[in-house]
């Protein structure tokens, strides 16, 4: 039986959450160091991942890729 190929994990961070003012939280990531994407649960980031929920101190997201869900905790420098 064929082992499947790992997908690599995606390098995302991230780095805010803000509120619309219309109850709707947007979170803004990093990936792979530089890229800045911003999106809105429902949405694609970056051809690499789709937002499915955001929180107050994380967001969930799911790999494009792989399927596979993960949860991000927000950044604090």
């Amino acid at each position: 039986e064929a082992t499947p190929t790992p997908w690599a994990t995606l390098n995302i961070s991230l780095i805010g959450i803000v509120d619309n003012g219309a109850g709707q939280k947007i979170a803004s990531f990093v990936k792979d160091g530089e890229v800045l994407l911003v999106g809105r649960p429902g949405q694609v980031v970056g051809n690499a991942f789709r937002v499915i929920r955001i929180g107050t101190e994380s967001a969930e997201i799911e790999e494009l890729g792989s399927r596979r869900t993960r949860r991000l905790p927000l950044k604090t420098n």
